[in-house]
């Protein structure tokens, strides 16, 4: 009879303590201040203008997913910088301007 009543006060005790513990777990850090303190991302990305074409090198190794290193074949340092998938869609697009043979 003893043993019982203990263990119901340890297991009335748990059901309470754990959900506690969890959420005073969670999201404990300051980050809106972290987040005042940052200025927000100037956004440097190309506008499409029907017509016309700025020159592909301007858009040249601006990579989505940036390489790191250098080439295992060669040893060159990759020229690679962070752009964004619409800056490679914009050099495909000059690129293709420059070089099309049937104008």
């Amino acid at each position: 009879m003893y043993i019982k009543k203990i263990s119901r006060k340890y297991s009335l005790f748990l059901t309470l303590l754990l959900p506690i513990t969890l959420l005073s777990s969670c999201g404990g850090s300051n980050n809106q201040v972290a987040a005042m303190l940052t200025p927000p991302p100037i956004s440097i990305a190309p506008n499409w203008i029907k017509d016309q074409f700025k020159p592909s090198t301007s858009f040249v190794a601006q990579c989505e997913n940036p390489r790191m290193g250098s080439s295992p074949i060669t040893g060159i340092i990759y020229p690679d910088r962070p752009g964004s998938e619409l800056v490679e869609k914009h050099w495909q697009r000059a690129f293709t301007n420059e070089t099309y043979l049937w104008y």
